[in-house]
């Protein structure tokens, strides 16, 4: 199966919209299924980062990469690191096209670059495509609803 990666457009809102309220995907994310207000901010959010991408399979979004610039502890923008995040539809699912994308688009990140991604620890693919793609486990943690959260990093 094929992918391409192309920035999210304001058209692509009712696209965004409807794989953030998949509940699987809503529940990973942490986003209100329910709340039109919050998946109209999440997807805002997304599409202003300067590296962002819709996940396109046969020219119809099936997902979302976003590497979100990360801050200190004084609010600065940390120039060369960043949060990394990423859904796909669950039809997708364990066809190895996650590993591909990430794969895809950190090679289009500048080089000496940071990244960080938080993982639920029952996410038992998601960790095996950061183990594939080089990130190394960092640690865990739990966040504020209570989850378990497995922290990950990659220099490259």
């Amino acid at each position: 199966m094929t992918f391409d990666l192309r920035p999210w457009k304001l058209a692509d809102f009712p696209a965004y919209q409807a794989l953030i309220t998949a509940p699987a995907i809503a529940t990973a994310i942490g986003i209100d299924a329910k709340s039109t207000v919050s998946q109209q901010q999440a997807f805002e959010n997304d599409l202003y980062q300067t590296y962002q991408a819709a996940i396109l399979i046969d020219g119809v979004p099936q997902g979302s990469i976003v590497a979100y610039q990360r801050a200190n502890e004084l609010g600065e923008p940390l120039v060369n690191e960043a949060d990394i995040a990423y859904f796909l539809a669950p039809a997708f699912w364990g066809h190895g096209i996650m590993t591909d994308v990430v794969t895809a688009f950190i090679t289009q990140l500048p080089p000496h670059f940071t990244l960080w991604a938080d993982v639920l620890a029952d996410n038992i693919g998601s960790l095996r495509v950061l183990e594939k793609v080089g990130f190394t486990n960092h640690g865990t943690y739990i966040d504020l609803f209570g989850r378990q959260i497995i922290q990950f990093h990659l220099y490259r």
